[in-house]
């Protein structure tokens, strides 16, 4: 997920790159969107940075692909290759770890509410289950609880 951050940063820290974006979505009749910065304190903006280059991800390719004129350094250069390389990839990737990150929201908001119940909890943990494939280890403990409702 760190070719994902870097490339979301080349779009942050130059100026031709968004330009380039959002010129490439107009074209497409689209009004246009930002790319996402992930920020650590923040709650699920991993999620949101990922989401947000998986919808743009079209646009995005042609920009890596065909990246705005500019006085870069051959360091840049290399490390634009190599993002670009990888890109698809990533983007396979990216769709797999959104379903567990989206998983894991889903988790916290029943557990942050008042109304959740065994039931849901035991079906979140199959849930999790299911993506990560894994046993979840409080599941038996969930089926154990719900034999007394």
């Amino acid at each position: 997920m760190s070719n994902i951050h870097d490339i979301v940063g080349i779009f942050r820290d130059h100026r031709l790159y968004r330009e380039k974006l959002d010129t490439l979505q107009r074209e497409a009749g689209k009004q246009p969107l930002s790319l996402c910065w992930s920020v650590p304190t923040r709650w699920n903006s991993k999620a949101v940075m990922l989401d947000r280059m998986y919808e743009l991800r079209e646009y995005v390719k042609q920009v890596l692909d065909n990246p705005p004129p500019g006085r870069e350094t051959e360091e840049f250069e290399e490390k634009l290759h190599r993002l670009t390389a990888s890109f698809d990839s990533d983007m396979k990737l990216a769709v797999g770890v959104l379903s567990v990150l989206y998983c894991c929201q889903e988790v916290s908001e029943v557990m942050e509410s008042d109304s959740g119940t065994c039931s849901q909890m035991l079906f979140v943990a199959e849930s999790l289950e299911s993506k990560l494939m894994v046993r979840v280890p409080f599941r038996n403990v969930l089926q154990r609880l719900l034999r007394f409702f």
